[in-house]
């Protein structure tokens, strides 16, 4: 990733990138505050399906519960890990 225009926030560096993949431009990285959220956007659906190869390729897995290559059906279902309901994790009703 190479920085286009770049600033500290607070302890951060945010701003615009180029994110590149063996040496060829492949998306645009902009994070425009310390707290917002990082948006990658790639310049092409192939750009976006080479960088998810590489990721997947780094990640081992010993004992996969799911695929990651197939959707999620609708028997999963959110909950949230935090507050009052970490540690029930599964016993939530109102997620």
């Amino acid at each position: 990733m190479r920085w286009a225009y770049s600033w500290i926030c607070t302890d951060t560096r945010v701003g615009l990138a180029v994110v590149y993949l063996d040496g060829r431009p492949i998306g645009i990285f902009s994070q425009t505050a310390r707290k917002n959220d990082p948006e990658v956007e790639f310049f092409s659906r192939a750009d976006a399906d080479e960088a998810r190869a590489l990721v997947l390729s780094a990640i081992q897995y010993p004992n996969p519960l799911v695929s990651l290559d197939k959707e999620i059906d609708s028997s999963w279902r959110a909950t949230r890990l935090t507050g009052e309901n970490f540690g029930r994790f599964g016993q939530n009703s109102d997620v």
